[in-house]
């Protein structure tokens, strides 16, 4: 199994230290779990790619300000190497997640307040226009929501998508008009969040029965469930009992079953289950690590990687399958890691 880290490479990037050097290929052996190099590509803090398995194409950004001219750069694998295809400077700063939503590559800009949307529908991005959505407003906490911070990208389905927005904290609903054929934000369809909350990632579960939002600053979870055309919140989760919180990634095995969220002031990786409409922790590690960024299944459901962006190192745990406990097995250097993206087939 192939997948690849974006790491931190530049002094001004979140990394205590930065010390990446872009994106690395690995291939991943699961008897014993073991990973080895076989590919670096320079880039600039790449964040957060976006594999279309149809193409056998790799999409990344690099998380850096506009006056630095990021980059929307294009691979294609070629057996078990990146081959370099195009790129596309970005108007935006910090682009630091992209998706794929129908024919159209969509990224969130943290820095800049702003989503920048790509054609994509002839499997090709050279040469387009970009299409920027601005989001204005800003939050309760003065030192993180001083402005809009849209910092994720999420698919609903090929015409509409979700935008979490951390300086906001709301969750906002675009949707694609076939007539004007372009994307509007839909107002109506706009989750609000308790002030403070920082909204960082989301995920979609069953068919989009619910959706569980993480909220960076107070490490909170948020369970909602659709009534409708909307979703009524049931339930929420304090990850830590301290003041502080940061909390990162929220994954789900691809069965479901469980929820996993890594945060980074414990150190910790926590597992959580929907059972009668609430979150409900089920266990909680240490990620063997410092700072895990960033934390995801490998196809198979039979481990968990922790990319610990200020250890320089990723972890890799085996998951039980009887209840989804998670079990350290190895520990490999990596530079900065922020990401870990599957190259699945």
């Amino acid at each position: 199994m192939l997948f690849v880290t974006g790491s931190y490479t530049e002094e001004n990037s979140p990394a205590k230290k930065a010390i990446g050097e872009g994106l690395n290929l690995y291939i991943f052996f699961p008897e014993p779990p073991f990973l080895r190099l076989v590919q670096q590509v320079y880039l600039r803090n790449p964040s957060y790619p976006v594999w279309i398995k149809e193409h056998k194409q790799l999409i990344v950004a690099e998380e850096v300000m506009s006056g630095e001219k990021p980059i929307l750069a294009s691979y294609l694998l070629n057996q078990e190497e990146l081959v370099f295809r195009e790129q596309l400077v970005l108007p935006g700063s910090s682009p630091c997640h992209t998706a794929l939503v129908g024919d159209d590559l969509v990224v969130a800009n943290y820095s800049s307040s702003d989503v920048s949307i790509v054609d994509f529908n002839d499997g090709t991005f050279s040469g387009k226009d970009v299409i920027t959505y601005t989001h204005d407003g800003k939050g309760f906490n003065p030192d993180r929501q001083e402005a809009a911070h849209p910092h994720m990208i999420y698919t609903i389905d090929e015409n509409s998508f979700w935008v979490p927005d951390l300086g906001m904290d709301c969750i906002f609903t675009y949707e694609r008009d076939e007539q004007l054929q372009r994307f509007e934000r839909k107002v109506t369809k706009t989750i609000q969040l308790p002030p403070g909350t920082g909204p960082r990632h989301l995920l979609s579960l069953q068919q989009h029965t619910y959706l569980v939002v993480l909220g960076e600053l107070r490490g909170e979870l948020f369970l909602y469930k659709k009534q409708g055309y909307s979703y009524k919140r049931m339930h929420s989760l304090l990850l830590l009992k301290e003041d502080s919180a940061s909390a990162a990634a929220i994954i789900t095995n691809p069965s479901e079953t469980f929820i996993y969220v890594s945060e980074r002031d414990s150190n910790s990786i926590y597992q959580i289950e929907i059972k009668d409409d609430q979150l409900r922790p089920v266990n909680t590690i240490h990620c063997k690590g410092e700072t895990p960024r960033d934390i995801s299944i490998d196809p198979s459901e039979n481990w968990l990687l922790a990319a610990n962006q200020d250890s320089n190192t990723i972890t890799v745990f085996s998951i039980r399958q009887s209840d989804g406990h998670l079990f350290f097995e190895h520990t490999i250097a990596v530079g900065s890691p922020v990401c870990i993206t599957w190259l699945y087939s």
